[in-house]
């Protein structure tokens, strides 16, 4: 249509100015040119058709569509000294024409000296090893043949969580640890830490007096049995961590039975328990005063804490292991990021409170968790031509699936696989109703760690799903090498069957997220994983 051509865009009617020379004062219509004096004249078809031959003869086209601006977004903390930035932009298609990617920081941020920290094709970086309390700068260089100037740059400040200062005063006084969570912040009148995602684990269990008690601020009658060996496990819980200076326990409301030999341990954010303190015939307690409290200095320093635990190790003043105390504080340099993270877990505590599924994938990085859901949400965006394996700091699809003739709204989590990035995973995991977990069928290593890394990260996180599969990736890949006769089949087979009885798993399932079998095409035993995942999740509602 010629006329529909001619007003196609503005770009086209500039390049049939330049090829016909055409003043640029002068406006080109359908009916014409517009202009003064004599130069208005009409154009018909034949013209219209020059018109078009020489555009094409200049091997002119309409340009693309223009590239959209990334989006820079900071995802803090996860850690005390660690952030994670990522940059996207909204139409996926176009993200892979960003063909390089550039992390400078500064500090402080008034004189910049730019440090770069990251060059590659990545869309997600981790600082680590960052001051506390402290400003920083980024500036994020995106490089793009197709972008005005090759290139797109922004800017993004950010301060680093602060230590707060926790100092033993006096006794069990209201500048301890738990007091401080307690109170939020000292912002409101004090309650229980346990509602404020604190953990106290005795074992075995009080027989006298409530958990909460052990920790409490009134003086109780609490008591584990006499069981050698008795531990009381505190934990400070998500995005918390603390430099221990100080403890202090509280002996419960009932003379005697005080302790003697103990050991306090720590949990370290790498993850160690160590010792922080040894009593051996400790003689500090009264066996004859009711909740007394006594308080002890640490002689080292093990760095950031997320957990600590009272452990008997031999018998109280009247010679049995009976482990009594109704009250305990720590101080120190105290890091509290619990309210942020909790924030940024949007999703209330239970999804079915919501009528929706959430589902959970977690697996190594590079399993292929996030080819998988592209698959399962029928997002069909990866190239399997030219596939990539960028890490995920998190992404939800919130997708609707068919079951029984009934629509079940459905919000599936992906997770990264990194270390630096558990605290964000521990503040997904609240809620979910279904969780896979995944490995790459080409790598024993990412079964083995099913086993030894996600199934008790899930654990430690509290949660008990109502559903868990075990899910193998890069079938078509696994099928291609071992043509499914050779013993590494059987053996990988056996393997996943024993690694899915320890931790619970109600079914296997072997997938491809190249070749859809075992997700949106059924495999041999003709399941495929989104009915797996329905009919195993919805009968127990």
């Amino acid at each position: 249509d010629p006329v529909a051509f001619l007003y196609s865009t503005k770009w086209i009617q500039e390049r049939i100015h330049e090829a016909l020379n055409i003043p640029p004062e002068l406006e080109l219509t359908a009916e014409g040119v517009r202009g003064c004096g004599e130069m208005g004249r009409e154009i018909d078809e034949v013209q219209v058709q020059g018109i078009t031959d020489a555009i094409g003869n200049m091997s002119l086209r309409e340009p693309p569509e223009p590239l959209q601006l990334p989006v820079l977004r900071l995802h803090r903390p996860v850690g005390a000294n660690d952030v994670v930035l990522t940059w996207s932009v909204e139409d996926k298609d176009q993200q892979e024409q960003w063909t390089e990617s550039v992390l400078q920081v500064s500090q402080p941020p008034d004189q910049p000296e730019w440090r770069e920290v990251y060059r590659g094709t990545e869309a997600m970086f981790i600082m680590s090893g960052l001051d506390r309390g402290a400003e920083y700068q980024t500036r994020v260089i995106l490089k793009a043949p197709g972008f005005p100037h090759g290139e797109w740059c922004s800017n993004l400040g950010f301060t680093t969580a602060l230590a707060i200062r926790c100092a033993y005063d006096s006794d069990l006084d209201e500048n301890g640890v738990l007091y401080y969570i307690g109170t939020r912040g000292l912002s409101q009148p004090y309650e229980s830490p346990l509602n404020h995602g604190v953990t106290v684990d005795p074992n075995p269990p009080p027989s006298k007096g409530e958990t909460g008690m052990l920790i409490g601020r009134t003086l109780e009658h609490c008591r584990l049995p006499n069981h050698a060996g008795s531990t009381v496990t505190i934990g400070l819980g998500l995005g918390r961590e603390l430099i221990p200076r100080h403890y202090s326990i509280r002996h419960d409301a009932e003379r005697g039975y005080v302790l003697r030999d103990w050991i306090l341990w720590a949990h370290t954010v790498g993850g160690e328990w160590v010792v922080l303190s040894t009593h051996e015939c400790d003689q500090e307690f009264s066996d004859t005063r009711k909740g007394e409290i006594k308080t002890w200095e640490f002689e080292q320093n093990p760095g950031p804490c997320q957990a600590f635990r009272i452990q008997m190790v031999g018998p109280n003043s009247e010679g049995n292991h009976e482990l009594h105390m109704s009250g305990f504080e720590l101080y120190g340099d105290f890091i509290d990021d619990y309210e942020i993270l909790m924030s940024r877990s949007h999703h209330p505590s239970s999804s079915q409170e919501q009528g929706r599924v959430k589902i959970m994938v977690v697996g190594d990085g590079g399993a292929g968790k996030s080819c998988l859901l592209d698959c399962l949400t029928e997002q069909h965006r990866v190239d399997w031509d030219n596939p990539e394996e960028g890490p995920t700091a998190a992404q939800v699809y919130d997708v609707v699936w068919m079951h029984g003739g009934q629509e079940i709204p459905v919000q599936l989590w992906d997770s990264a696989g990194q270390e630096a990035l558990k605290q964000i995973r521990m503040a997904e995991y609240p809620g979910t109703d279904v969780i896979l977990f995944v490995h790459d069928m080409m790598n024993q290593t990412s079964l083995e760690n099913v086993l030894q890394v996600w199934h008790p990260e899930m654990e430690e996180a509290g949660l008990v799903p109502s559903v868990c599969l075990l899910v193998g990736t890069k079938y078509d890949r696994f099928e291609q090498e071992t043509g499914l006769h050779d013993t590494d089949f059987y053996d990988h087979l056996q393997q996943a069957h024993q690694v899915a009885d320890e931790i619970g798993a109600v079914q296997i399932l072997s997938t491809s997220a190249k070749t859809g079998y075992g997700i949106s095409e059924m495999d041999e035993n003709d399941q495929a994983l989104r009915q797996v995942i329905l009919s195993n999740f919805l009968p127990s509602n």
